[in-house]
């Protein structure tokens, strides 16, 4: 896979647990076959900060040696975590003045970007602060209670990495149309008036964690998306491509339903893959694909959604393109055709490969 992405324009890449990089078989597989990589949760506050005072990059910094030693690019995730949940720390959590929390979290962005150094080319400065539906527009957490927080966030990483691109990072935001356009809609205002008004912000990510009924009209509204970002200056990257069985019934066991996937089920999701990478490759301004995680051996969900705590690994989710036993599914080999397919001397991809292109700001 990697060796047939080079020369495209774009990334291939996964998220890669530090959790699992003592396996052989999970870190030389994914050194061979990606060309890209992003920390699931190693770089993550809640894994780095102790207290407002310390921080601890063990775990960060072990990833970006990995990635270091195998030539792969490094899309570090993530400075500020947009949403109310446990991936802000305790501390953090439980903080009500916005003066505090705005001294720290400026402290904090400067600190960590310092600390990684300069070998990640992009970082997620701030992720999931989008609401998915109206009336609201930004989660309540404890980073919304500093005014224009989300500005300040990309103002700090441009001050402290010059030279990193900075995206924002959302999910269910992909396709402009459908379900999907009201939180579409809303995150590209965000992200326009962003870049109007100077706040350093380079690009968005697309997460896509969907399933096998996602259509191929949501495909190509995933398209008509990236091309109003380009219209704007705005590189786009898918960040955290899976593809399930069924997503529209959380914290169920209907996946267990059937045990193993049909080969209509594989088929589906091999186009799936295959047309989004497509769709990467032709539009000017994408410039990454990548899953969050590659195998099916490991699954970021809980046990009623399939995950790795279920007892059965990813369970029926089955959502990578390659089983628990690293087998190639229907989807590795799809996405690996699209690939030897492409022209890689079309005037796109030269465009993408334009180290200028490339550069912050650009």
């Amino acid at each position: 896979m990697r060796e047939a992405a080079a020369g495209t324009g774009i990334y291939v890449g996964t998220a890669l647990n530090s959790m699992y990089l003592s396996d052989a078989t999970y870190s030389q597989t994914a050194a061979k076959e990606f060309s890209l990589m992003t920390p699931e949760n190693g770089c993550k506050m809640n894994f780095v900060a102790v207290d407002f005072t310390r921080s601890d990059y063990t775990r960060c910094k072990s990833l970006v040696d990995y990635a270091k030693k195998n030539s792969m690019a490094f899309r570090a995730h993530v400075l500020v975590w947009g949403a109310p949940d446990k991936h802000n720390p305790a501390f953090v959590r439980k903080e009500t003045n916005a003066t505090v929390l705005e001294e720290y979290m400026l402290r904090y962005i400067n600190e960590t970007m310092a600390n990684i150094g300069s070998y990640p080319f992009a970082w997620d400065v701030v992720n999931e602060a989008v609401e998915n539906n109206e009336p609201q527009t930004i989660k309540t957490s404890p980073w919304s209670a500093i005014d224009g927080f989300i500005c300040k966030a990309f103002k700090a990483a441009r001050k402290a990495q010059p030279n990193a691109q900075l995206f924002y990072n959302d999910y269910k935001h992909a396709a402009m149309a459908g379900k999907y356009k009201t939180k579409s809609d809303k995150v590209y205002e965000i992200v326009k008036t962003l870049k109007e008004n100077n706040c350093g912000i380079d690009g968005v990510g697309f997460q896509n964690h969907i399933d096998i009924s996602y259509t191929d009209e949501n495909i190509e509204a995933i398209r008509s998306n990236m091309q109003r970002y380009n219209d704007i200056g705005i590189k786009v990257h898918i960040t955290e491509m899976d593809v399930r069985c069924n997503h529209t019934v959380w914290f169920t066991d209907v996946c267990n339903v059937p045990k193993t996937w049909n080969t209509m089920m594989l088929q589906r999701q091999a186009e799936i893959y295959s047309k989004l990478l497509k769709v990467c490759l032709e539009e000017p301004n994408c410039l990454s694909f990548e899953s969050w995680a590659y195998t099916d051996a490991h699954f970021y969900l809980p046990a009623k959604t399939g995950g790795r705590r279920s007892g059965n690994r990813a369970g029926a989710q089955n959502p990578y393109i390659m089983d628990a036993h690293y087998g190639k599914k229907p989807a590795y080999d799809a996405m690996l055709a699209t690939l030897n397919s492409w022209d890689k001397s079309s005037s796109v991809s030269q465009y993408k490969l334009n180290p200028f292109f490339n550069k912050s700001g650009s």
